[in-house]
């Protein structure tokens, strides 16, 4: 998980809760966090929720091409999402394309 609060991944229960928490006042590293995702290379990208603002920023600012870009909402989207992963790594082929909730 990264954080717009830092733009970094927190990975212990105590970081990610003060990640969540600080993230109630705190501003969002938009910018930090769309380099840190390209630093990491992902495969995909989860928007978990309701809406499609951060999915959309996220294929405005690169992502999409060569990134899977899933939003979910739900348990099936998330089975979908990985599921989908899964394929295209198992198959040896690029994560393009996005899969609408």
């Amino acid at each position: 998980m990264l954080f717009g609060l830092t733009a970094t991944r927190a990975d212990t229960p105590e970081n990610i809760r003060s990640m969540i928490s600080g993230a109630l006042v705190g501003p969002v590293r938009w910018a930090g966090c769309m380099a840190a995702l390209r630093a990491m290379n992902p495969c995909g990208l989860l928007e978990v929720g309701p809406g499609r603002v951060l999915s959309g920023l996220a294929c405005a600012n690169g992502f999409g091409d060569t990134t899977r870009v899933f939003r979910v909402s739900d348990l099936r989207d998330v089975e979908l999402a990985a599921r989908t992963l899964f394929d295209h790594r198992a198959n040896g082929l690029p994560a393009a394309g996005r899969i609408a909730a």
